[in-house]
This record gives structure tokens, C-alpha cells and sequence, in this order.
């Protein structure tokens, strides 16, 4: 158990609980928030470790908006952008300049998942 907490942010609450169920059997602590603004309230409140968000929610740039502010609250967490644009994104869009720290892709494969968040967090 690392017991690192990881904010996960998605409109959908399948997404949300697969990775709930996938992070914690990973070892890790969980936060879900359902829309953009109570990511942003649970990162305020929590401070977790690392943070997955899915890019496009309520509207198509919500997530990349969510990035931009949890960035300029707090630079030095990791920020994953998670899509079913992320690994061919990646290479097109630059991810740092848009606030991510990188991406995972959609269909979620746990034991990727698993691995890029400790990899992320130096684990």
C-alpha cells in the first residue's frame, strides 16, 4: 500500500468507478469528483499525489481548464490527462503547455494505469 491519494475527475461514473476499484487494488487512496468544479474543491480540500482527468466533460475543453487552475494551485502535482484522444494526443498536443503532465488512453488498461501512476509519483 503507498497510500497516496489520487484525485480522479470525470463526468462519467463508470470511468469513475473502474479506476476507483483499479487505483485501490493498486494500492492507492482515492478521491472522485464528477464535474470539473468539485475537482477543483477536492484538490483544494485533499492535496492529493497525483491527478487524473478526463478532457473533455461537461464541454469539450473542460478538462484542459480544470489542468490550467489545479496547475497554477499547485504546480508540483501531477496533473494526467485521460481520453480516448490520449496516447495519439500526446503526440500532437503539448501536453505541458496545456497543463497535463501526460496521458492515458481510453479503454483504461488497469495494469497501465497502475504502472504510469507510479511511475508519475517516482514509486
Amino acid at each position: 500500500m503507498t497510500g497516496k491519494l489520487i484525485l480522479v475527475i470525470d463526468d462519467d461514473p463508470d470511468v469513475l468507478d473502474v479506476m476507483n476499484i483499479v487505483l485501490t487494488k493498486g494500492g492507492f487512496d482515492v478521491v472522485t469528483a464528477g464535474s470539473g468544479n468539485d475537482g477543483i474543491a477536492a484538490f483544494t480540500a485533499r492535496r492529493p499525489a497525483l491527478v487524473l482527468c478526463d478532457m473533455m466533460m461537461e464541454s469539450i475543453d473542460e478538462g484542459l481548464q480544470v489542468a490550467s487552475t489545479l496547475k497554477r494551485l499547485d504546480a508540483s502535482i501531477p496533473v494526467l490527462l485521460v481520453s480516448s484522444v490520449g496516447d495519439s494526443a500526446q503526440g500532437t498536443m503539448p501536453m505541458l503547455d496545456l497543463g497535463f503532465d501526460g496521458a492515458i488512453q481510453k479503454p483504461i488498461e488497469p495494469t497501465e494505469l497502475i504502472a504510469t501512476v507510479r511511475r508519475k509519483l517516482g514509486l
